[in-house]
């Protein structure tokens, strides 16, 4: 696992099933960004390898490390 972090992407494309499978979350993000929803709120997301990820209004917000649950469900190497 790498260093905590945090980032949004613009994008109206949807996430590669084969790297990525909507899970019950686990984690939250430890970095605190503008504009990004509540993820106290959602109760599922999508694992990508070390990271979780969920819409938002224009693309996608995500964070890592994940929780080893999220990590363990996602298809991605």
């Amino acid at each position: 696992m790498g260093d905590p972090a945090s980032l949004t992407a613009r994008s109206s494309s949807a996430l590669d099933p084969e790297r990525c499978a909507e899970v019950e979350r686990r984690s939250a993000p430890t970095v605190a960004v503008e504009d990004t929803p509540d993820v106290y709120k959602i109760d599922q997301v999508f694992a990508c390898g070390d990271w979780a990820v969920v819409a938002t209004e224009d693309g996608w917000f995500g964070w890592t490390p994940n929780h080893p649950d999220e990590r363990a469900q996602s298809p991605a190497p």
